[in-house]
C-alpha cells in the first residue's frame, strides 16, 4: 500500500511539472504570437508607406517630369516650324535632335511607370490559348511589316495559366523585337514554338534570324535601359526585356536569352501549362 501511494503522489507531481510547462509553453506562445502581430503591423505600416511613396513618385515622374520634356519638344518644333525664320541649317539640324532625345525620354519615362506599376497590380490568373494569343499578337505587327519578306512559324502551342492583360505584353515585345532585329536580312525568319520541361511547365521560344548578340552579354539584355545595340543601329528605349522578365517572374516562371553576333537570337521563358480549373 505504501509503495502504491509513493507512485500515486509521483504520477501526481509529475503532472504537475508537466502541467506547469505547458503552461510556460502557452504563455511563451502567447508572447510569440503577440509579438508577431505587432511585427505584421509595423510591416503593414511600412508597405503601406512604401506603396505610397511609390505611388506619389509615380505622380511626379509623370506630370512633375514629363511636362518639361513635352514643352521642350513642342517649343522646339514651333521655332523649327515657324514660318519666316532665319534659323541655319545646322541651326534647325540641332533643334530636331533635341525634339527627338525628348520625345525619347518622354518614352523612356513611361515604360518605367508602366514597368513599376506591374510590382502593384494583383495577377488575375485565367486559362489562356497561347495559339490565339500570339496570332494576335502577329497580326498587330503586320501594319509595320507590310513591305518586308518575314517567314512566320508558329508551332502548336499549348494553353497556359496566365494574367491575359500581362501576357501579350511579353508576346508584343518579343515578337516586336524579333521584327526589329531581322530588318536587314532579306528574308527575315521568326520561330514560335514551345516544349514541356522537367518541372511540369511550358518552356516557349521566339527565335530570330536577326542581328543576334554576344552571348556573354545575355543577362545584360533584360535590365533596364540595358542595351547590347546601339541607337543608330537599333532604336529602343531598353525597358522591354526587362518588362518582359517582370511579368514572367510575376507568374513564377523564368526568362534567358541564347544569340550570337549575326546569327540570330532565341528567347526562352516558362510559364505553368494547362487550365485554371484544374489547377
Amino acid at each position: 500500500m505504501a509503495t502504491l501511494r509513493e507512485y500515486s503522489e509521483a504520477l501526481v507531481r509529475k503532472l504537475e511539472e508537466r502541467n506547469a510547462e505547458l503552461e510556460q509553453a502557452q504563455k511563451a506562445l502567447t508572447h510569440f504570437n503577440q509579438e508577431l502581430e505587432k511585427k505584421v503591423r509595423e510591416r503593414t505600416i511600412e508597405l503601406e508607406a512604401t506603396k505610397w511613396s511609390l505611388e506619389n513618385f509615380a505622380y511626379t515622374v509623370s506630370h512633375d517630369l514629363r511636362a518639361p520634356l513635352r514643352h521642350i519638344s513642342a517649343f522646339s518644333g514651333f521655332v523649327r516650324d515657324e514660318t519666316g525664320n532665319t534659323l541655319t541649317r545646322q541651326s534647325r539640324k540641332h533643334l530636331l535632335v533635341a525634339t527627338r532625345a525628348a520625345v525619347k525620354m518622354d518614352r523612356m519615362i513611361e515604360g518605367l511607370l508602366r514597368l513599376a506599376s506591374l510590382g502593384q497590380a494583383g495577377l488575375q490568373l485565367a486559362t489562356v490559348d497561347l495559339s490565339r494569343m500570339v496570332e494576335e499578337s502577329r497580326r498587330e505587327l503586320e501594319a509595320s511589316t507590310h513591305n518586308r519578306k518575314i517567314h512566320w512559324r508558329i508551332g502548336p502551342l499549348p494553353e497556359v495559366v496566365a494574367d491575359p492583360t500581362l501576357l501579350p505584353q511579353v508576346l508584343t515585345n518579343l515578337l516586336t523585337n524579333a521584327v526589329k532585329f531581322t530588318r536587314h536580312r532579306p528574308v527575315a525568319r521568326i520561330d514560335v514554338g514551345s516544349r514541356p520541361n522537367q518541372a511540369g511547365e511550358v518552356e516557349v521560344f521566339v527565335r530570330d534570324n536577326g542581328a543576334g548578340f554576344d552571348s556573354q552579354y545575355a543577362t545584360k539584355l533584360f535590365g533596364v535601359f540595358q542595351r547590347v545595340h546601339t541607337e543608330k543601329q537599333f532604336e529602343g528605349t531598353g525597358i522591354g526585356l526587362a518588362t518582359v522578365q517582370a511579368i514572367i517572374e510575376r507568374h513564377g516562371g523564368k526568362v534567358w536569352a541564347e544569340g550570337e553576333v549575326d546569327q540570330g537570337a532565341t528567347f526562352y521563358f516558362t510559364l505553368k501549362s494547362g487550365s485554371i480549373e484544374s489547377r
